[in-house]
């Protein structure tokens, strides 16, 4: 029998934090079966992470509002459910990722095209990557993204997205979207739900394990600080940081071995 913990203000105050790699003040509630965001007005908006990994949450809701916080991983749960809240409670919200979730369709993340400070975003084994035209759709739908699962948005992606689907939605209408989204979610999933979660699930257990998050090596985080010295862009910087932190290996670098990591390593010492 598996025990879920509630989100306390005591947990809060017990749970890790620490300056991590992006020098941001993180607070690690990871690991904890936690099911339901509460309390988190106990943080009193204290840290720019908070890492809700490998937990047991089904909704994204029920945030106070956090000013302070730019970036939230929320890694290998069961999220299905974005509120509309969350664009007026993560104002500055910038980077999210929800590899390993239940989100399903592109309405799902419809309400994330009204926090207009969102730049990176993770959807990694979700059912949704496996839709057709996923990456343009989601492009359309959150015209404000930079990078979608690691990957650059190209200027072509962005045109063929606005051929495809018509000019993105900004402002007042991206907002109005984000609720009708919230609106119609409920029922449909329910039904999804009732006709294949089973499947579902196990399809998501099945990509958590190859996508193998939060498993670097040494050798492997080596080749990313290797590759963030050589970075001649800041948003090359930023992209491999955030990889570090996010412990996903850039499918865009070589093996280790390849990559000259040990003997980077090597020279280091």
């Amino acid at each position: 029998h598996v025990i879920m913990v509630r989100l306390t203000a005591d947990l809060i105050g017990r749970s890790p934090s620490f300056v991590n790699a992006l020098r941001e003040r993180e607070l690690d509630l990871r690991g904890h079966r936690i099911e339901v965001v509460e309390n988190l007005g106990a943080t009193r908006d204290g840290f720019a992470a908070i890492d809700l990994s490998n937990n047991a949450l089904v909704r994204l809701e029920n945030f106070p509002r956090l000013e302070r916080l730019t970036t939230l991983l929320v890694n290998n749960n069961r999220v299905s459910f974005i509120s509309a809240a969350v664009a007026d409670s993560l104002p500055n919200l910038h980077t999210l990722v929800l590899t390993n979730n239940d989100v399903r369709s592109v309405s799902d993340v419809a309400p994330l095209a009204a926090v207009h400070s969102l730049r990176y975003l993770s959807l990694r084994g979700n059912a949704v990557t496996r839709v057709p035209n996923y990456r343009l759709a989601v492009v359309h739908a959150l015209p404000q993204l930079r990078m979608l699962d690691f990957q650059r948005i190209k200027k072509k992606e962005r045109d063929d997205a606005r051929r495809m689907f018509g000019a993105p939605r900004t402002g007042a209408a991206a907002a109005a979207a984000a609720a009708a989204a919230n609106g119609d979610v409920s029922s449909a999933k329910r039904k999804r739900d009732a006709a294949g979660a089973a499947d579902d699930d196990a399809k998501r257990r099945k990509e958590a394990a190859a996508a193998a998050v939060g498993v670097l090596t040494v050798a492997q985080k080596t080749a990313i600080a290797l590759a963030i010295q050589r970075a001649t862009t800041m948003d090359e910087v930023a992209r491999l940081e955030n990889a570090l932190r996010t412990e996903v290996y850039p499918a865009d670098l070589p093996p280790p071995d390849e990559a000259g990591a040990n003997g980077g390593a090597a020279a280091a010492a």
